[in-house]
């Protein structure tokens, strides 16, 4: 075999293992997020705890996040970009909730409308953008 066709089975195969192996490779490395697998239970919505605590969660998976203040669910891309998490592609179920759930939930998707900065601090995670904000801790994975 040629030098050159040497060179080119040697990229071929290297290119297969790349494509192979995804999963070997962490979200850092790839330019991800580090919010990547963590989990958070919300403590605050607007300075008020959530009016179902068991229920208010947050999720970051490697390019999706999802939420809830405790009756519906939100969801979509993310990015972290400036200190800033910027949603995009959302949705949300839309079941009916009790009047406190719902303005928390209203609270909730207007903060991560509003591409909120991000903070966190070890255990804690705080969002906050014009007018509303959000504080979580986190839960153990």
């Amino acid at each position: 075999m040629s030098a050159a066709m040497s060179r080119k089975v040697s990229l071929l195969v290297l290119f297969g293992l790349a494509l192979a192996m995804p999963g070997c490779t962490s979200a850092a490395a790839e330019g991800g997020s580090p919010m990547v697998g963590t989990r958070w239970r919300l403590t605050a919505i607007d300075g008020l705890a959530p009016d179902k605590p068991e229920a208010a969660r947050m999720t970051f998976e490697r390019d999706r996040f999802s939420a809830s203040a405790g009756c519906n669910t939100i969801g979509g891309d993310y990015r972290l970009e400036g200190g800033r998490m910027i949603a995009a592609s959302v949705m949300a179920t839309q079941m009916y909730c009790a009047s406190q759930i719902m303005s928390q939930e209203q609270a909730v998707n207007a903060l991560l409308a509003g591409a909120p900065q991000i903070e966190r601090q070890g255990q804690r995670l705080r969002l906050a953008s014009a007018g509303h904000s959000l504080e979580a801790i986190s839960l153990a994975n």
